[in-house]
């Protein structure tokens, strides 16, 4: 079903897009290092879908670029969305 108004429906479209950006390139900010070697970063990350505890994963350049990227379009295009995906 469809939402009444074109409004709602592009509102409902960039709260979802702002949500997957989030869990897909900043989730792993719930987390701290753990150590660095040349290429890449240790962190864990507090995740309840790898168990109680989290899980480690490697953060490279990419990751960090794709982390910088996403903080950016938070910034100027998913600023109306953030009250309704992080409460404070």
């Amino acid at each position: 079903m469809r939402p009444d108004s074109k409004y709602d429906r592009s509102r409902r479209l960039g709260i979802s897009r702002a949500r997957t950006r989030l869990k897909a390139d900043l989730g792993w900010l719930k987390g701290f290092p753990l150590r660095q070697d040349r290429e890449a970063i240790t962190w864990w990350q507090w995740n309840s879908a790898h168990g109680p505890l989290g899980s480690e994963i490697r953060l490279d350049r990419e990751a960090i670029r794709r982390a910088e990227f996403s903080l950016n379009k938070f910034e100027h295009q998913y600023r109306k969305y953030l009250p309704d995906l992080v409460p404070e």
